[in-house]
Formats: structure tokens, C-alpha cells, sequence
């Protein structure tokens, strides 16, 4: 009996220290700057089709096209148009007359000045 009341306490306190849940916070947190990019809204594929497109210059000056998952307010739908916005790139297909840039969520916007 006393072998038996030994194991039940062990196992008890094993199942006690193991299912233990730490309550400590880890701190990683960044700097995110809203609006931290910066792209010029172009018209460049319209005549295929295309709505306005965001048009990003990399830091080795080549670009990358954004394409707006959601149409652009009217204030920001300008050819030329410098813009601070937030982005997500989506994994979904590129609209028909898109054939080329990236589908992207855009927030944050706001005209550059």
C-alpha cells in the first residue's frame, strides 16, 4: 500500500511540474512606420485592361509593380501620384489585363509630401 501511495504521489507532482504554463511575455516588438513605403500610382498597363498600379523602386533601382487587390480611392487614382502606403503581398491570382506585378493588400495610404 505505502509502494502504491508513493507512485500516486509521483505521478501527481511529475503532472503537476509538467503541465506548468509559463506566463512570461516575450518583448520582440518593432518599429513598423505607417506608410513607411513609397510608390508613384501609374496607369502603365490600363490600355490592357489593368486598373492603376503601384509602382515601387527597389534599392538596386529596378521596379516592382503592385497591383491593389481593392480599387483605389479617387483621390489616390492619379497617373504620377506619390504615395506613402502599407502593404501585403497576396497569393492569389493576377487580375485579367495584369500580366504583370504582384497582387497586394495596400493600407495606410496617404499622398506623399
Amino acid at each position: 500500500m505505502k509502494k502504491f501511495s508513493l507512485l500516486a504521489l509521483f505521478i501527481s507532482l511529475s503532472l503537476a511540474y509538467s503541465c506548468k504554463t509559463s506566463n512570461s511575455v516575450s518583448n520582440n516588438s518593432t518599429s513598423v512606420t505607417k506608410g513607411g513605403t513609397i510608390g508613384k500610382v501609374s496607369f502603365k498597363y490600363k490600355d490592357g485592361g489593368c486598373s492603376p498600379i503601384i509602382l515601387i523602386t527597389n534599392e538596386d533601382g529596378s521596379e516592382t509593380a503592385l497591383i491593389p487587390k481593392d480599387k483605389l480611392a479617387p483621390e489616390f487614382d492619379k497617373d504620377g501620384l506619390m504615395i506613402n502606403f502599407d502593404y501585403n503581398a497576396l497569393r492569389m491570382p493576377q487580375p485579367a489585363g495584369c500580366l504583370t506585378g504582384i497582387p497586394a493588400e495596400i493600407t495606410n495610404i496617404s499622398i506623399r509630401k
